[in-house]
């Protein structure tokens, strides 16, 4: 092959990988903001959530949480924890001991808090396909804080329906991956679910 025409081959084809990565490029970043929107569109206005969930780290961490902006209730294997924003109840049901604090003695980055804090705080970064293991493809969106440089929320969407399925998050130095399933938007929440009322016999340890 003669040497310049194979020269110009050569050009043309790093030219068109070229082309067609920014093309890919440029398809994601409309994807990722089409994404984007379309989940600032469920969480717009977000009063109450409700949702299952299971730690990915082995601890074995699992359960279910309903919460509002500043309040919440999380149901633990053997343990129920309730917040009504100023008290915090942590109840032990094989101990049959509830530890009362008030929230600001409370550390909490609990994953509900997150999806209260999508719109104001954080903006998506970049937006790819993966496989899980079974060769099911699902979205990964990556949302960077707006106001800490290391804090950052990668969403897993599923492909088709674009449900939240997972969570992964470095909050304050914290970080979690997390399953979410059976994600609500705001469910019909009655403010008794953030008051615990101890069973007969409890024992109460008060350090409000």
């Amino acid at each position: 092959m003669n040497k310049n025409i194979k020269n110009s081959l050569l050009k043309g084809i790093s030219l068109f990988a070229l082309l067609l990565t920014i093309q890919c490029t440029l398809l994601f970043s409309q994807d990722k903001d089409k994404i984007y929107n379309e989940l600032k569109g469920k969480l717009a206005g977000l009063k109450s959530i409700s949702f299952e969930f299971a730690a990915i780290d082995g601890t074995g961490l699992q359960g279910k949480i309903i919460a509002t902006k500043d309040k919440y209730k999380m149901l633990l294997p053997g343990r129920i924890i309730v917040s009504n924003s100023k008290t915090v109840w942590n109840y032990s049901l094989e101990q049959q001991k509830v530890l009362i604090s008030t929230i600001g003695d409370v550390h909490s980055s609990s994953i509900h808090n997150i999806f209260f804090q999508i719109i104001e705080n954080y903006e998506p970064a970049s937006l790819k396909v993966s496989s899980k293991s079974t060769g099911a493809k699902y979205y990964e969106l990556e949302l960077k804080s707006k106001q800490n440089a290391d804090d950052y929320i990668i969403l897993h969407l599923n492909y088709q329906n674009k449900k939240i399925e997972q969570v992964n998050y470095s909050m304050n130095g914290q970080t979690a991956e997390i399953y979410v399933k059976n994600l609500t938007f705001n469910p019909k929440v009655k403010e008794s679910e953030f008051i615990f009322k101890a069973p007969k016999g409890t024992q109460v340890i008060d350090l409000r």
